[in-house]
């Protein structure tokens, strides 16, 4: 994803950048249907609709805030800082991912059912 977005934001192609997204938005559907199945296991039946509530609540608010607040980054700091903080933001995510995501996914799971 971050890979993509630094090819999107430094090329003069228009076609490059239609291909970056292309697989940017692969990416992010993938990435969004295993998080919203692993989610609706982590939930009890009873907290299933308040948990997606939230979520989606919070997918809004960073729609209205991650603007304003990019645009700020980058009148203070530089044009490209809003890019490396999503760059930042994706590596972080990676690696939690990579890390913790599964045990925490399962401990949870697992402990539920026993």
């Amino acid at each position: 994803l971050g890979i993509g977005r630094y090819i999107a934001f430094h090329t003069d192609h228009l076609v490059v950048v239609y291909a970056a997204f292309l697989f940017i938005i692969n990416a992010l559907g993938i990435l969004n249907t295993v998080i919203t199945a692993d989610t609706g296991t982590i939930a009890s039946k009873n907290e299933i609709g308040k948990l997606f509530g939230i979520l989606q609540a919070s997918e809004s608010a960073a729609g209205m805030v991650g603007p304003v607040l990019g645009g700020t980054i980058s009148h203070y700091l530089g044009k490209d800082a809003p890019l490396l903080a999503v760059v930042g933001i994706y590596t972080f995510l990676f690696f939690f991912m990579s890390w913790g995501y599964d045990g925490l996914v399962l401990y949870i799971t697992a402990s539920r059912f026993l």
